[in-house]
């Protein structure tokens, strides 16, 4: 049995970049992932990267730890929430 077997992913803000490796990763352990599709890469970049404090867009290790809590038996109480790890661009 996978790790994520029954478990749902909606991956929003990318179809390429985090988005894809997060939708890939989640794949492999059996979740059922859709992804939504935006802006092309290159233009989302100058546009998120230049509102977060941090200047630059998320990396897939950024969002790790939240993605892998998630997905844990700890946060199986957690449901319909939205949870910003942006780098401070949502208190910007």
């Amino acid at each position: 049995m996978k790790r994520l077997d029954g478990k749902a992913a909606p991956i929003t803000g990318s179809a390429r970049g985090t988005g894809k490796a997060f939708a890939e990763a989640d794949i492999r352990e059996g979740a059922t992932v859709a992804i939504a599709e935006g802006l092309a890469p290159g233009e989302k970049k100058k546009i998120v990267g230049a509102g977060v404090p941090f200047d630059r867009m998320a990396k897939p290790e950024d969002l790790a730890g939240m993605a892998v809590f998630l997905a844990s038996e700890e946060a199986n109480y957690i449901v319909a929430q939205t949870y910003n790890v942006d780098g401070g661009q949502w208190m910007s």
